[in-house]
């Protein structure tokens, strides 16, 4: 049996266009535009004393240990066993709350970053 191509070949017209690159008075107003967006962060020595506090922040950088990175490293265990029994629904169940967990460390590395100074 010998593959051959399709008869009904559609029309080159049909075929969708390339369409124009943007000029580049929008380029230039995004570049101007990030320096402001962007959050300015000064690394101090007390934003680490800060974050090793009890007093201060210990806590949250403990939460976000553990929620953003102990959390889906964990979880990426139980994700791939349950992937290898076939049960690809709850492995993505899983991936979702994986995703969670991400989330919530980002939010507190965030709020870190911003109490204190020093990248978390």
């Amino acid at each position: 049996m010998s593959s051959t191509a399709p008869k009904n070949k559609p029309p080159m017209a049909a075929l969708p266009t390339v369409q124009p690159l943007p000029d580049a008075r929008g380029a230039t107003r995004a570049t101007r535009a990030a320096p402001n967006a962007a959050i300015a962060v000064n690394p101090r020595p007390e934003g680490l004393e800060a974050l090793l506090s009890l007093d201060r922040d210990a806590l949250f950088f403990l939460f976000r240990v553990v929620w953003g990175l102990v959390g889906p490293l964990a979880l990426s265990y139980f994700v791939w066993r349950t992937a290898e029994m076939k049960s690809n629904q709850a492995a993505t169940g899983l991936l979702y709350v994986a995703l969670v967990f991400v989330l919530i460390g980002e939010l507190l590395s965030s709020y870190l970053t911003i109490a204190t100074g020093f990248p978390a």
